[in-house]
């Protein structure tokens, strides 16, 4: 089993640089739960130049580059991130350096001719996610319209499983109090369709978190007491069915943890956590024009408590552990000296 020391001295290593991309912060899809506002649109030209400044210098750099796209839906912009693909693959082809491009998708735009043009430029790790079979899962998920998603993302899986190009496509699974009777029979769909022998494909599953300001009243959210033994009950479904599955980590370590990750959002503002974005503690700095990155130590320190303390909370989630103690320094009494 990795230790903690070990897992923090590979963090730290300057070979690796991940960047988290966002080309736009629009969705065609409004899921009940989704903590996301919507307010900033497609990433602008002069952010997309200077994040391709950023990859010409940084693949001369280091050893493995890493492009990990979210939004929004991050594919209703997929010209921007074919463009940036496409120059971060030269880059990475000319300095010897290992392209590694990752999608975070809903799966409605995602065929297999979209797949091949991603596959072709490094990019072949993918997640998609889902909350049940058929319409339990348009009652989550839906388009801007309110209209299903679940039949087009489903065509999708079975197009892609159909081809024989080499990509990874994670199913999270997202599993709530009232959707587990339809995420066994998602499962069951999906060894009838033969994805339990197209190794292709791994299953995930994941709690459903209520992280929007407004909780979505059709969102039965599964307790913390609770989580667990549903959790084991899933993945022992999904084993006995013969799919893959995802393991969870021993020592669980955000991204927002590890000192060489970055989100770039659309406007060009650096962030750590995809999720806490209106959160002015989240604001690290600025990608600047010339693709330099402008990062405020002091802002980026409280992100980086896991890798000083070695603390596994802090390593697992450090938002969590900011906002810990944001709350405690309200409480927090000062001594004071009388003379």
């Amino acid at each position: 089993m990795t230790s903690i020391k070990t897992m923090v001295t590979d963090l730290i290593s300057a070979d690796a640089l991940d960047l988290i991309l966002y080309p736009t912060e629009q969705c065609n899809f409004r899921c009940t739960y989704c903590y996301e506002d919507f307010s900033i649109g497609r990433m602008t030209e002069d952010v997309q130049l200077a994040v391709k400044r950023l990859i010409s210098q940084q693949a001369r750099n280091v050893k493995l580059l890493t492009l990990a796209w979210f939004g929004g839906e991050p594919m209703v912009a997929r010209d921007i991130m074919l463009d940036v693909a496409r120059h971060a693959a030269a880059c990475a082809s000319q300095s010897g350096t290992k392209l590694k491009g990752i999608v975070t998708t809903n799966g409605y735009f995602l065929t297999p001719k979209i797949m091949a043009d991603f596959v072709a430029l490094g990019h072949d790790h993918f997640q998609v996610s889902l909350d049940g079979f058929g319409e339990d899962h348009d009652n989550t998920r839906k388009l801007i319209s309110g209209g299903g998603t679940f039949a087009r993302i489903w065509r999708n899986l079975l197009d892609l499983r159909s081809t024989d190009l080499q990509f990874k496509v994670t199913l999270r699974l997202h599993l709530t109090r009232t959707n587990l009777a339809s995420i066994e029979l998602l499962l069951s769909k999906l060894a009838e369709a033969s994805f339990r022998s197209d190794k292709r494909f791994v299953v995930l599953f994941k709690i459903v978190n209520q992280l929007a300001d407004a909780p979505a009243a059709d969102t039965a959210v599964l307790s913390r007491s609770e989580a667990p033994a549903v959790l084991e009950q899933m993945r022992a479904l999904a084993s006995g069915l013969d799919l893959d599955v995802a393991e969870p980590d021993q020592i669980k370590v955000c991204y927002a943890s590890r000192p060489n990750s970055v989100a770039i959002r659309a406007t060009g503002k650096l962030q750590k956590c995809t999720v806490m974005l209106n959160d002015s503690a989240n604001d690290v700095g600025e990608l600047m024009p010339d693709g330099t990155l402008r990062l405020e130590p002091k802002k980026m320190l409280p992100w980086m408590e896991g890798i000083l303390t070695e603390d596994p909370s802090s390593l697992a989630c450090p938002a969590g552990a900011i906002s810990k103690a944001r709350v405690a320094s309200k409480h927090r009494t000062i001594p004071i000296e009388v003379v």
